[in-house]
This record gives C-alpha cells, sequence and structure tokens, in this order.
C-alpha cells in the first residue's frame, strides 16, 4: 500500500479508488494505484533528457501526493519523556 495526500485546491476528491477524501486528508491505496509522480532525468547513454509522465493518482501532481514518512534523526528520542 501507499499512502497519498489530496492536495487539490479545489477540496474534497472523490473516486473509485480512494472514496471521498477531503483536502488535506490522506488514504492507502494499492501501488499500482498510486503508481508515480512525472519526472525527468537525464539518459546516462545519450545525454538526452528524458521526461517520464508518470502513472496513476499520483501523476495528477495537482491533485495527489505520495506520503513521506520521516524518520527520527539519529540519537533523537521518538518519544516525549513524561515530566514529573
Amino acid at each position: 500500500m501507499t499512502r497519498i495526500r489530496n492536495v487539490s485546491p479545489l477540496g474534497e476528491v472523490a473516486n473509485a479508488f480512494t472514496g471521498v477524501v477531503e483536502a488535506g486528508g490522506e488514504v492507502d491505496v494499492p501501488a499500482d494505484v498510486a503508481g508515480r509522480a512525472p519526472s525527468t532525468s537525464i539518459d546516462p547513454e545519450t545525454g538526452e533528457t528524458v521526461t517520464d509522465p508518470g502513472e496513476g493518482l499520483l501523476a495528477q501532481v495537482g491533485c495527489w501526493e505520495a506520503v513521506v514518512e520521516k524518520s527520527p534523526a539519529k540519537g533523537k528520542a521518538t518519544t516525549t519523556p513524561e515530566e514529573g
């Protein structure tokens, strides 16, 4: 599963894969439904620019973005100690 966020400037989004998702809301969808965002890279053999339009919901950059889980910094506590 892939977690994605509704970033649509129009507010809530509804479709068969996600149901209704409020603006800023997050939902888990199968990885093949989430797809991938558009990208640009350089072909190492030819030096030419290669543009990938993406696929799935993440190809709709004005509507969806992938949610990236941040891991805690090394050596940092993951919970707040209780004050006593």
